[in-house]
């Protein structure tokens, strides 16, 4: 049967797609030149005061190395690493195609949250519906990297999302993952509405460590 695609809109998402991922490389990169060391060694030290396993440490310390570039207020005049980068290049970048632009836009308000992992849309498990624990919203989510670990169907998993195209979220790292155990995800749906319920979005960033060491605690 002959494809019913049209060439230009797969041409056109995919261009988008890679504009996105060319626009975090260089965020990232604006962040390791201005603030990388500085944030590594507080991240380090902080995370070793932390009450959680060894492997939660680490992928905890991927999550909030992100969460300091979209999540933590850094400057006199309250933005975030995120916000001054946008500020910076709002020309170059807020003068690209609506579509673009309103993802771009959308950045500014990415925070932490819980998920719980409802299935898998593709056979390769890198597209997963996640369903938001306080919201209650259904997200997209790709795994594009084969570098990332993917969660398992059932599972709960706690993390950053990044707006994609699409209507479909990305992270850049593993995402905190957690067995929905009867006697446990319970609880743990209880401190998600604690921490991630709209109105405590300033404390997002020492919310989330929060919320992982109270819910490892839960999961002991």
């Amino acid at each position: 049967m002959e494809s019913t695609a049209n060439p230009n809109v797969v041409y056109y998402t995919e261009r988008i797609q890679k504009e996105l991922i060319d626009i975090l490389d260089d965020l990232l990169f604006y962040h390791d030149y201005y603030n990388g060391d500085t944030v590594s060694r507080n991240l380090e030290i902080l995370v070793s005061h932390i009450q959680i396993s060894e492997e939660w440490k680490r992928i905890l310390y991927l999550q909030l190395y992100w969460m300091a570039i979209f999540c933590l207020p850094d400057d006199a005049d309250d933005l975030t690493v995120y916000q001054q980068f946008l500020r910076e290049n709002k020309k170059r970048l807020l003068s690209k195609n609506s579509k673009l632009r309103d993802i771009l836009i959308s950045w500014s308000d990415i925070k932490p949250g819980l998920y719980r992992v409802i299935k898998s849309k593709d056979g390769r498990g890198k597209i997963f519906l996640f369903q938001d624990a306080v919201s209650m919203e259904i997200k997209q989510v790709c795994f594009y990297s084969k570098k990332i670990s993917t969660p398992k169907i059932g599972e709960l998993a706690a993390g950053v999302l990044i707006p994609f195209d699409e209507d479909t979220y990305i992270t850049m790292n593993e995402l905190i993952c957690i067995s929905d155990l009867p006697e446990t995800g319970r609880d743990v749906l209880l401190l998600a509405q604690k921490y991630f319920a709209p109105g405590r979005e300033e404390y997002s960033f020492f919310g989330f460590i929060h919320f992982i060491e109270a819910t490892h605690m839960l999961c002991k």
